[in-house]
């Protein structure tokens, strides 16, 4: 599992962890020794936006590193 997946599936199973990474993501996400360009994509995407997903919107998503953000891998939902 790629470890945006991981980081996805605790943040959807754990609401502490995830209000942490939304609260500063610099140090809830630092454990997982991600790039700078990586954090700054879990900083793009807003606390409501996340919570309006199911859990199968959400697992459907991922970070694309070419696009700055978030994007989607089975349709609708964030761009």
């Amino acid at each position: 599992m790629h470890i945006i997946n991981t980081i996805l599936d605790r943040m959807m199973s754990n609401p502490t962890f995830a209000d942490a990474v939304f609260a500063n993501a610099e140090k809830a996400l630092e454990e997982y020794n991600l790039s700078t360009d990586e954090v700054a994509k879990f900083k793009s995407i807003s606390r409501a936006d996340f919570n309006s997903m199911t859990p199968e919107q959400r697992k459907s998503f991922s970070l694309d590193s070419t696009e700055g953000g978030w994007r989607t891998i089975s349709g609708g939902g964030l761009r």
